[in-house]
């Protein structure tokens, strides 16, 4: 009977080779190698016999499964979790946790010809406009700087100079120092290049005053263009591994080819056995050659990847041709490269791509990484071996929407990937780390800015659905303003036709996503079992007693009174208000009842309603949605929460309405990114901004010019500043068009003054020169006439100018019939 092995007896092949991730928890031995015991071997040339061992690999994730490229499932003997996918019915994408690190390291946004900041709250912390930013480059910085200590040594009495942001790259020693007007850069680099002189601790650092940039600093916006993927092939060399018998370098082969024996994690490919002619000792001797094996790749690390010991070869030859030593240090020089041209994050793919090595290039201005592309793609590179650096520029847009908005237009914009193929359009979705998978992002890259912006436009009509409408006007019922009858029928529709209909309450519209079939039965259904449901809505304005009543109890009695699907409170308003659906005897009642059963609440009968009610509405929350502060609300509440945030008139601010408005805690952008949808967060950072400089005229102003959405900088004095959207040119202290003339001038000429006068200037038979605009007046003589300002010659009568009097002559002649006015009697 065969004794039974303990696993702690069992040596770990993950750890011989310098792989094995469960360190102490691990149920194998450690013991080093050295200390094992060698199996006796009577015969080389023939196959070690082991005792049998435990197969623990079934413990072990299959790294061809993780990649999917597993040919064995069913069969395969390790391990294939279960993951979740990215998206319904989508391959995952493995760049999403990439986008996703890229989204939430910061908030920025280019609003309205600004870069904007914005902190939690959803409220602005810093602006500046895009022409007005200049850039500091300091080279040669120490390995051990941080910004905190940069920033340290910059701000000094003697250079004090508003720094926007600072960004370090230790990679290439250097620094971005942000400013926020155009001149500071300069001022910067002479104030530092006299303190720098004059201290020898930093008299190796170097100073570059760089162009303004039109930055596009944005990070969950739609259209991204500052992504440069970047590749080059690796640096491989053949291996020769010596085996004394066929069968034993045939199986190897095999495993190789299979993708069972693999070398650094990347499957290897191999030639079939040859007789090689062998020594006098082995007089027969069979090779197998493995081919594009890592350079970096040594023969303790091939020889661990062939972990069966009756397989191990014989003698293992490198070839010595294949430069290995600086190998790792090839992505160091590619960052150095690229950081030549701007701010970048560098970031390699951990995904196998054969032959080459990919990476990702996330610059912080577009402009760098076109710059980047044109100067280093398909250029050989000394680190390389004389290889070539291949750049592709990518330009990329995203939308965030619902998962029930996606699962109804999902085979729409599959069909259409299917063409964009063509294109080389990259059509992928994965799902948001949100709380219960609620969002899908939809993702379109290529290189051609053309053809991603097209494809943009078409995803975005597809995922905006389209607006239900009778006779031509939104379809809309004041009873689908509550959670009520009216919204239970809409479900029971949706779910009837297997669509989705999205209420938006705020613009009092539907609009429809599902099959086009199906959209003219939901308009019919809807206006019988919906429109049909003949309601009013009524406001009653609630006072701090009476909402206080409401909050401890009324609102739950009053629900209980007229139904729960009649009242609903609103406490995201400036005045705090209980809507109505019903008549008006109802409303009448409704007033009547909180006059009566306001003042027989005790103050200690506090309630805030059940623990499933909407914080905003009261009413089962439609779509919860957990703040961490641990209030609900409703996923439509809670939109309606951010972008309503500064309808009061005050600073925008996000903060939540939980314990009868008590909580007031500000909710950090990074959540609102996991809990809204991309529409429903840029339109709240959109309205922030707007609400932000409607709130200071006197540092900021739009555009004069309709739908030009640009701002200006205010100023006490005139200066004309040409708008880089619509080029109009507007006058920063008056804020109005006049670039030729000054501010007096223009309301002199907007008053009514400049009517009068040119009604007094008829009269006295005066003209303007039209060529310098000088006021003449004629009392006597011919019709020729020379201008006091410019000298030009003119006909009196037409104001025809010309070079010489001759010519005017002759012109009175021919036209006017002489020089003199001719007395009709």
């Amino acid at each position: 009977m065969a004794q039974a092995v303990s696993t702690s007896e069992v040596p770990c092949r993950y750890f011989q080779q310098g792989r094995c991730r469960n360190g102490e928890g691990c149920a194998y031995s450690h013991e080093p190698a050295a200390g094992r015991t060698e199996l006796a071997r009577p015969n080389r040339d023939e196959p070690i016999i082991a005792p049998p061992a435990l197969d623990f690999r079934a413990s072990i994730t299959c790294q061809f499964y993780a990649r999917g490229r597993c040919t064995n499932e069913g069969k395969c003997p390790y391990s294939h979790p279960e993951e979740p996918t990215d998206a319904p019915g989508r391959q995952a994408d493995t760049s999403a946790a990439q986008d996703l690190k890229q989204d939430q390291e910061s908030f920025m946004r280019a609003i309205g010809g600004a870069v904007v900041q914005f902190g939690d709250g959803g409220s602005v912390c810093r602006l500046s406009l895009i022409w007005e930013a200049s850039i500091v480059r300091i080279g040669g910085i120490p390995p051990s700087t941080t910004a905190e200590s940069l920033r340290e040594l910059l701000q000094t009495p003697e250079c004090p100079i508003a720094m926007d942001s600072i960004q370090l790259n230790t990679t290439t020693a250097c620094a971005y120092v942000s400013c926020e007007d155009p001149e500071s850069a300069d001022t910067l680099c002479q104030q530092l290049a006299v303190q720098f002189a004059l201290d020898p601790a930093h008299c190796d650092l170097t100073l570059q005053s760089l162009m303004p940039r039109n930055t596009s600093s944005t990070t969950t916006q739609r259209l991204s263009c500052k992504k440069v993927t970047v590749s080059w092939y690796r640096a491989t060399r053949l291996v020769w591994l010596n085996f004394g018998r066929q069968q034993i370098a045939q199986r190897v082969c095999d495993k190789f080819n299979s993708g069972k024996y693999t070398i650094g994690d990347r499957r290897i490919q191999a030639v079939l056995p040859k007789q090689t002619g062998g020594t006098p000792r082995n007089p027969v001797a069979w090779t197998v050659l493995l081919q594009d094996v890592s350079a970096g790749a040594g023969k303790d690390e091939i020889d661990a990847s062939i972990w069966s010991t009756a397989e191990k070869p014989r003698h293992i030859e490198l070839d010595p041709s294949a430069a290995s030593s600086d190998m790792d240090l090839i992505p160091t020089h590619v960052e150095s490269l690229l950081t030549q041209f701007g701010p970048v994050d560098f970031t390699l793919d951990p995904r196998d791509h054969g032959k080459r090595v990919k990476a990702i290039a996330l610059f912080v201005d577009e402009n760098d990484a076109r710059q980047a592309v044109k100067a280093l793609h398909n250029q050989q590179q000394e680190f390389l071996g004389r290889g070539k650096l291949f750049l592709q520029h990518m330009n990329s847009s995203k939308f965030k929407i619902s998962a029930k908005v996606y699962n109804c237009v999902k085979n729409d914009l599959e069909a259409l990937a299917m063409g964009w193929q063509k294109a080389q359009l990259a059509f992928r979705t994965y799902q948001d780390p949100g709380p219960e998978n609620r969002f899908v992002t939809i993702k379109v890259e290529g290189e051609q800015a053309k053809e991603v912006a097209d494809a943009t436009k078409v995803v975005g009509d597809i995922v905006a659905g389209k607006l239900i409408e009778t006779d031509g006007v939104p379809f809309w019922s004041p009873a689908l303003a509550t959670n009520g009858s009216a919204l239970q029928k809409l479900k029971r529709i949706q779910q009837e036709l297997g669509v989705f209909v999205e209420r938006n309450k705020a613009k009092r519209q539907l609009r429809y996503f599902g099959a086009p079939a199906s959209y003219s039965r939901v308009q019919k259904l809807l206006a019988e079992e919906v429109g049909v449901d003949a309601v009013s809505l009524h406001t009653i304005i609630l006072d701090e007693k009476q909402f206080t009543w409401a909050c401890r109890g009324g609102l739950a009695r009053m629900s209980a009174a007229f139904g729960a699907d009649v009242v609903t409170l609103d406490v995201v308003s400036s005045l705090k208000k209980i809507t109505l659906t019903g008549s008006v005897p109802l409303y009448q009642q409704a007033m009547d009842f909180i006059k009566q059963a306001q003042d027989c609440v005790p103050d200690s009968a506090r309630t805030d309603g059940s623990p499933q009610d909407c914080t905003i509405c009261w009413t089962p929350a439609e779509s919860p949605v957990f703040l961490a502060c641990e209030h609900i609300y409703c996923l439509e509440c809670l939109e309606s929460l951010c972008t309503m945030a500064g309808s009061s008139g005050g600073e925008f601010s996000i903060s939540c309405q939980g314990g009868m408005g008590a909580c007031k805690k500000l909710l950090p952008l990074t959540e609102l990114q996991n809990l809204l949808s991309s529409d429903a967060l840029e339109t709240s950072l959109e309205t922030s901004f707007a609400s932000y400089i409607r709130r200071r005229p006197q540092d900021f102003r739009y555009c004069p010019t309709p739908d030009c959405g640009y701002i200006y900088r205010s100023s006490d004095k005139a200066r004309t500043h040409t708008c880089i959207k619509c080029f109009e040119a507007i006058c920063t202290a008056c804020h109005e068009r006049h670039p030729t003339i000054s501010c007096a001038e223009y309301k002199y000429l907007a008053s009514g003054d400049q009517e009068v006068f040119e009604k007094y200037k008829k009269m006295m038979n005066m003209k303007d020169c039209p060529e310098c605009k000088t006021v003449m007046e004629k009392t006597e003589g011919c019709n020729h006439m020379v201008c006091g300002g410019c000298k030009i010659h003119l006909c009196w009568i037409c104001l025809a100018t010309f070079p010489a009097s001759e010519l005017c002559y002759e012109h009175l002649s021919e036209v006017h019939g002489g020089c003199f006015d001719v007395l009709r009697v």
